[in-house]
């Protein structure tokens, strides 16, 4: 993997990172539940994603049903105290399974 800078056991980030990939993360500024974001764009500083729970927060806001346009949010780095995304290969249980 050394010809690879970007994969680590397997993980290509530079996928991951594709615009319009879904990624999910605990971002206690925003919600303290578990976001499920679509990730339009990063640079250096954080993440812009879309979220439709972020969404309905700004229609309220602004007490509207609909806009003409999607609000993308800008979420620094310093703000996510965890993400993930699903990668191929199946996910068991070690404790159901007795492990």
């Amino acid at each position: 993997m050394a010809d690879q800078p970007d994969a680590l056991f397997g993980v290509n980030f530079e996928v991951i990172m594709r615009q319009g990939n879904l990624i999910t993360a605990q971002i206690p500024t925003l919600d303290k539940d578990l976001l499920t974001l679509k990730l339009h764009g990063f640079d250096d500083g954080g993440i812009w994603v879309e979220n439709q729970n972020l969404t309905d927060m700004v229609l309220k806001i602004l007490g509207e049903s609909s806009l003409p346009n999607t609000p993308i949010f800008f979420v620094p780095y310093s703000s996510i105290r965890f993400a993930f995304v699903a990668v191929e290969g199946q996910s068991l249980s070690a404790e159901k399974l007795g492990l």
